[in-house]
Parts: C-alpha cells; sequence; structure tokens
C-alpha cells in the first residue's frame, strides 16, 4: 500500500470511529486512549491519535465536543516514514480546574521621584495583580515531601504539580512567585515552572498552597 492510499485510510478510519476535538478555532477528529492504564497510581495522562492533516493548535487546550471534556497538550508527534506523515499523536492532560494567574507588583521596585513616590505609575493598583482569567488547567499530585527528621504523624503540605497550556504567555509569562487562584477560591503558590520540558506546549510548574 503506497503512503497516500496509508495516510487516506488512517484518516478515514478516525473520522470513523472517532470522537470530534476542537482546538481555539480548528476542529478535528481523533481517537482518544487512556494511557499508562496499568500504572499504579491513577493518573490523568491520555493520548489522541488523529490523521496526518489534522491541525492541532501549539499551546492550546483541546476539547471533546461529544462530552466536553478539555485536554492539555503535552507533546504532540507526527509519525512519519520516509518523511511521509501518516498521522499525529498528541499526549495530553486531562484539565481538572480553572482559574486566575496573578502577579505581585511591589512599589518598593518602581522608579522613584525625588520624593521617594513611584513615578508613571499613575492608577497602578499595587499587590496581587491579575494577568490571566479563565486559565484551564491540570493538577497533578506528586506526594507529600519527606524529611528524614520529622516526627511520626507531621506531615509536610502536599505538593502537586500544575500544568499551564503555553498559550497564556501572550501576556503574561508565569514565573515563580506567581499565585495561581482556583474558580473555587483555593491559593497556590507557583514555587518553580518548568517551561523547556513541554515547549510550545505547556508550563509544569511545582505549587503549593499560598499562605502569604
Amino acid at each position: 500500500m503506497g503512503f497516500s492510499k496509508a495516510k487516506g485510510k488512517i484518516k478515514s478510519q478516525i473520522a470513523k470511529h472517532g470522537s470530534l476535538f476542537e482546538t481555539g478555532d480548528d476542529t478535528f477528529y481523533g481517537i482518544l486512549l487512556k494511557a499508562n492504564a496499568n500504572a499504579d497510581l491513577p493518573r490523568s495522562e491520555y493520548v489522541v491519535f488523529t490523521s496526518y492533516n489534522a491541525t492541532i493548535n501549539d499551546g492550546k487546550i483541546i476539547k471533546n465536543d461529544d462530552n466536553n471534556n478539555r485536554y492539555l497538550p503535552l507533546k504532540i508527534d507526527k509519525q512519519d516514514l520516509v518523511s511521509q506523515d501518516i498521522y499525529k499523536k498528541a499526549y495530553l492532560r486531562q484539565v481538572n480546574a480553572s482559574g486566575s494567574i496573578k502577579h505581585y507588583l511591589d512599589p518598593s521596585n518602581a522608579s522613584k521621584d525625588a520624593w521617594d513616590a513611584p513615578t508613571g505609575t499613575s492608577g497602578t493598583d499595587y499587590g496581587w495583580i491579575t494577568k490571566n482569567t479563565s486559565v484551564w488547567v491540570n493538577f497533578e499530585k506528586v506526594s507529600l515531601r519527606e524529611q528524614v527528621n520529622d516526627k511520626v504523624g507531621d506531615i509536610e503540605t502536599p505538593e502537586f504539580f500544575l500544568y499551564i497550556p503555553r498559550f497564556v504567555n501572550a501576556s503574561h509569562t508565569p514565573i515563580a512567585g506567581d499565585r495561581f487562584v482556583t474558580t473555587g477560591g483555593d491559593e497556590w503558590k507557583l514555587e518553580s515552572v518548568d517551561s523547556y520540558s513541554y515547549i510550545d506546549q505547556a508550563y509544569m510548574t511545582r505549587v503549593i498552597k499560598d499562605d502569604r
């Protein structure tokens, strides 16, 4: 079977048996599968197989039109043979929260005038400034932090990984020290931000409950 015929066959089968997904203004058919189904711990990892010409927008949330579930892409692979794209495979995490990203603006860092007052900042509200709203994210529990000298029963704050879709950097790039506030009002501190592991797709951040 030639490459063109193989691509057409795969595309027609995915359209026949798959679900309709949308990302941004684009739509595509895909077959969604659970990843690492035999893992010991429950995870929210999935893969979706699509045709070779499906449009998946880098860094944007993917929504399943059948059930309105949302997924955050971490990596998109093009499966090719002799430079011929046969199909695409995207590695996803299911969205399980939404909220806002806030950044702290400190007046002590502003330029000062002769009277030691901030200059060029008329109307600026210092404090926690909302930079992104309605951000869909994935929380993934890591573990409880362990310290060898802790007494039995003294449990540290649980740590989580927070995966943020990359498109949010259009207005603000998340950095360590930012705050993520869930729609329900829970506040989380971004302790560190990994912008390299899932470049073009997502930020992987380590977060703890924010008591600042």
